[in-house]
């Protein structure tokens, strides 16, 4: 690790003042000489952890160096080896345009002595900050940070700074002080300075992510904690590639088939390659406890593995919660079961061990079950279903993190109705229930969410979970909430009239009832969407659980702190949100060949730059040429995602939302 040297000599400065500074910089073949005032800030208060030095660049001279020259960087006289820092002062200066106005950042500085929780820490936590053009990190994971005194010189100050933030609007810069400061306090009060430094630790990966768009915030998560990475995974695999290798340290190739083998030609892998490991992870459901049993085997921290047996059985799952359900394999004994139970249509059939809601299916009567109980493709999903009572009420997708059963943080969204829900027409067999749109943080009250957290925590303690990170759906049965359409077609989550809606149970009070539980963060799109509201980055706890680190596991589970920035009803019942955020997805409707030259959501981007505002991350999952299996076949997909978010309210974010929705254009042939 390296540790940046400070001069040993500075002069005294008065920091009431603006100072005068020039710098000059040598780096990826920009050669720049800048000019301008710099003011260091006291801390905002006593137990702040940071402090702020605004920066005026008032004149720029830049040119692209045609040869190779040396990364260099000059404070003054004084040279600096910074790596970090150069970069990001040179990304500054390249977009720096001091012709039409002064270009203004502000230094962020360590208050305090100690080492960062993690390297990128600011751009999670300043994405979609209103004010910030871009926040660029100076650190190197699990570095080394000295408090800057009051007396320090420009020097100092640049040499113990953790990250630059870029101001969107300079020419108000000085009136965008205020709300700068309060934007930076909702951000950073949390420790992200730790007392003590990190471990340095190896972690093995098995089953690497079918494609890198998919797990680079995996391995951009692992890289900024200091976490040395081994993938295990099956020959051929995409990490293999000479253009990954700075992503792992080795890679094991072994047969992963999920069977009882499977723990000990982990284990041997591991024990072969000779390299001992901190801890031992997947991201992969059907993969889970045989992880766990290997890692039972190597001594390290795991969940128990009778308790990922249930959890990735939907029908164990059932059995824990003590509700009627019933494991059939053929149509014939669909039938039976039902009839020999107490169990009234409408019924819910899927794989007791699927995924990403394939072969899930809300039937009516007879007929629709011996349809929905067909075999599926065993090899995604096993020949065993669930059958289980249908449960009317809104839908939530809740992420609980617990540390030694203490709560650490908890967020819940709401899942938009799907096809299937539909109780008329289409809602039978033909219809899934593939996500379409899921919006956070929720609308449900308060005394309803409060309910939710109690009774998904306790079914958690039923199986035997006490630390984790768990991603869990349930309906709230008996809701004071239903989904209805305004006068204007928006579908939106609203109270129910005074008389409210038939008891599905008799007792007309709220209760959860859980669907499942996955025992890791969610999706892409879902964790990507939480980050960017809440500030808190799932990929990276998860890999913390795995090791055991429980220190950057208490800070890094911090949401955003309460701010007067912030609309009243965003601080409702979940805590921490910077604005409503809505997950718009995109389902393929048809199989066939993708048809396009340009990213969809890119194009809509290019197109609409009035919604390209409102879009905080996007991604089209397919490229011209691919083919896209047709829902028929069993295998669900979106074609794209979007998270679309805003300030202003919920109801603004989901008419952006449905404007987004409408106006995205792509084709299958």
């Amino acid at each position: 690790m390296r540790i940046f040297q400070l001069p040993s000599q500075v002069a005294k400065v008065d920091m009431s003042s603006p100072q005068e500074f020039s710098i000059s910089i040598s780096h990826g073949g920009l050669q720049a000489t800048a000019n301008g005032t710099w003011v260091l800030r006291p801390p905002t208060h006593e137990q702040s952890n940071y402090r702020e030095c605004n920066i005026v660049i008032t004149s720029v001279l830049k040119e692209i160096a045609r040869d190779s020259v040396p990364n260099r960087l000059l404070v003054g006289h004084e040279e600096l080896n910074h790596p970090h820092l150069a970069s990001a002062l040179a990304d500054t200066l390249q977009e720096a345009d001091t012709a039409q106005a002064a270009t203004h950042i502000c230094l962020i500085l360590p208050a305090k002595d100690g080492y960062i929780v993690r390297s990128d820490i600011f751009a999670i936590r300043f994405a979609r900050c209103p004010v910030i053009f871009r926040a660029l990190d100076c650190t190197e994971p699990r570095q080394r940070l000295q408090r800057v005194a009051d007396d320090a010189n420009i020097t100092r100050i640049f040499a113990s700074t953790a990250a630059i933030l870029s101001l969107k609007d300079a020419r108000n810069a000085p009136a965008l002080d205020s709300i700068l400061d309060a934007e930076i306090e909702m951000r950073l009060s949390f420790p992200w300075i730790l007392d003590q430094q990190p471990r340095q630790t190896t972690l093995a990966l098995f089953n690497g992510v079918d494609t890198f768009e998919r797990g680079e915030a995996i391995y951009n998560a692992a890289k900024a904690l200091g976490i040395s990475l081994i993938v295990i995974d099956r020959p051929g695999h995409w990490i293999m590639g000479k253009s990954f290798e700075h992503l792992r340290q080795a890679f094991l190739p072994i047969d992963i088939t999920p069977d009882p083998g499977l723990p000990g030609r982990i284990v041997t892998a591991i024990q072969d390659h000779g390299v001992p490991v901190d801890g031992l992870i997947s991201y992969a459901d059907p993969f889970l406890p045989y992880i766990a049993l290997a890692a039972q085997q190597l001594g390290l921290p795991t969940p128990p593995p009778d308790a990922l047996f249930i959890s990735t059985d939907k029908h164990k799952t059932r059995q824990a919660e003590n509700h009627e359900a019933l494991r059939v394999s053929s149509p014939e004994e669909a039938l039976k079961a039902v009839a020999a139970s107490k169990l009234s249509y409408p019924l819910i059939v899927k794989p007791c061990c699927g995924f990403s809601s394939e072969g899930v299916s809300r039937v009516r009567d007879a007929e629709e079950l011996t349809q929905a109980a067909q075999p599926l493709d065993t090899r995604r999903h096993g020949s065993d279903f669930v059958i289980e009572e249908y449960v009317d009420g809104p839908e939530v997708d809740a992420n609980l993190v617990l540390l030694d059963d203490e709560e650490l943080f908890w967020e819940v969204s709401d899942d938009f109705p799907s096809p299937g829900d539909n109780p008329g027409g289409d809602g039978g067999v033909g219809s899934s229930f593939i996500e379409l749109a899921n919006v956070l943080p929720s609308g449900l009250p308060r005394a309803e969410l409060d309910m939710l957290r109690d009774s998904l925590h306790a079914s958690l303690r039923r199986i035997g979970f006490r630390s984790g990170f768990f991603h869990m759906e349930a309906r709230v049965r008996d809701s004071s909430m239903h989904y209805d359409v305004d006068d204007s077609g928006v579908l939106e989550l609203r109270e129910k009239g005074p008389a409210g809606a038939p008891s599905q149970c008799g007792t007309g009070k709220p209760s959860a009832f859980l669907v499942e539980i996955n025992v890791r963060p969610p999706g892409i799109q879902a964790s990507f969407a939480s980050a960017c509201t809440y500030g808190v980055e799932f990929y990276g706890l998860h890999l913390l659980f795995a090791v055991g680190d429980a220190d950057r596991l208490r800070a890094l589970t911090q949401p955003f702190a309460p701010s007067s920035l912030l609309t009243p009803s965003l601080s409702g019942g979940i805590k921490g949100a910077q604005h409503w955020c809505e997950i718009v997805f995109v389902p393929t409707e048809r199989g066939g060949v993708y048809d396009g030259d340009e990213d969809c959501c890119e194009e809509l981007k290019r197109r609409r730059p009035d919604l390209a505002a409102h879009i905080a991350k996007s991604l089209c999952f397919w490229k011209r040429g691919d083919e896209i299996p047709d829902p028929s076949t069993g295998v669900l997909t979106w074609i794209a995602y979007l998270l679309v978010v805003s300030r202003e309210s919920r109801d603004a974010v989901v008419k952006l939302a449905e404007e987004v929705r409408s106006e995205l254009r792509y084709r299958v042939v």
